[in-house]
């Protein structure tokens, strides 16, 4: 019997995730099987996912296969500092300098990204986000609007 490390920790962080969304859950008003509650829905998901979670650590330790590989950490760590970027845009200047933002922070992630790339991205993204989400589904979501 040997143990696949990568199915294991991939086990556990799903049912880390089934658990964690189950305490959130909890709160909620779950109701019955036939008058559903808000939280009926979440319930079941999560609950599900746990199981697969269980499912996946049970056959990660019956399997033979290879431990986990060496991770990148940058790549995580850029685009985790990107999402907060963009909250921190959307919050202070609206869409425009959420999505430069986005872009500018995120494209440090990739080593072979040019600024040409990045230059092209960071003016057709947010014209497409604001002929989509202003012009034609009319949205109220501010395109630009400082809050210093």
């Amino acid at each position: 019997m040997s143990i696949n490390k990568k199915e294991i920790a991939a086990g556990f962080l799903m049912l880390l995730i089934g658990v964690a969304a189950l305490l959130i859950v909890s709160d909620y008003n779950i109701g019955s099987a036939r008058r559903m509650g808000p939280g009926y829905f979440p319930l079941i998901l999560s609950g599900l996912l746990s199981l697969v979670g269980v499912l996946i650590i049970v056959t990660g330790v019956k399997s033979d296969a290879k431990s986990l590989p060496n991770v990148s950490w940058r790549p995580m760590l850029v685009i985790f500092i990107s999402l907060i970027g963009f909250m921190l845009g959307m919050y202070l200047g609206g869409l425009l300098p959420a999505i430069v933002l986005t872009i500018a922070i995120s494209s440090l992630a990739d080593k072979k990204s040019t600024w040409k790339d990045v230059l092209l991205l960071a003016g057709l993204v947010p014209l497409a986000a604001w002929l989509i989400f202003n012009q034609a589904l009319s949205l109220p979501i501010p395109f630009l609007e400082w809050r210093f």
